[in-house]
């Protein structure tokens, strides 16, 4: 025990611990300040504050700091698109399904959108909900859609008077499905958003489900 004591008293052991909490330190306080870059670590190097082992650790958590940093912003910052305010016609007049939905930017940052479809089945399987590309409708876009708004959108499907009645009746569901592809041109980051819904007819009103968000 005692010859371990003494190998942690070495003179050499103990500046090398003091340099390394001194870099730690001082990495810290720059990471604050907004002040640490190559350049100030190479600098530290030429005064012998720093060594090199230890310029390479704190690139290291430099450039990890700053990419959580990054990510962090993103994540409380990017917009956000999700699907809803639904609404289902219960008059299905000429025997179509006509659907109202809204989409929102939950997000802080404006988005824009470069595709809006929406596709509508009927049925008790839930086989289709993998996503597709057969069936969509395409609808135009508005440019963007800042933070915190809405965005209107209808669709709608015309089908046979008995699929109808077994509707009304809730003998089978309505599907509905939302796909979204938008942009950040803050971020400069792309993003997309895929969504299904059931729609259940219950003692004679709607019940909406979101069964897919991804």
């Amino acid at each position: 025990m005692k010859k371990y004591i003494q190998k942690w008293f070495d003179p050499l052991v103990i500046v090398t611990i003091t340099l390394a909490f001194a870099t730690y330190w001082l990495f810290r306080e720059a990471v604050k300040q907004g002040k640490l870059t190559e350049k100030t670590l190479k600098e530290a190097i030429h005064s012998d504050s720093i060594s090199e082992q230890n310029l390479v650790l704190a690139k290291k958590q430099f450039y990890f700091i700053d990419s959580v940093n990054k990510l962090n912003f993103e994540i409380e910052h990017r917009p956000f698109l999700t699907t809803v305010n639904l609404n289902i016609d219960s008059n299905f007049v000429d025997n179509r399904i006509s659907i109202t939905s809204q989409i929102r930017n939950t997000g802080k940052l404006p988005a824009k959108i470069s595709t809006l479809m929406y596709k509508i089945k009927c049925g008790k399987d839930t086989s289709h909900l993998v996503f597709t590309t057969v069936g969509w409708v395409s609808y135009p876009t508005k440019g963007e859609i800042s933070g915190n708004a809405f965005y209107d959108g209808y669709t709608g499907l015309t089908i046979n008077p008995e699929t109808i009645q077994d509707v009304k009746k809730g003998n089978i569901n309505v599907y509905f499905y939302v796909y979204l592809k938008y942009s950040s041109v803050d971020l400069k980051r792309n993003y997309s958003n895929y969504s299904v819904w059931k729609i259940t007819s219950i003692d004679k009103h709607f019940d909406y489900l979101i069964i897919q968000n991804k």
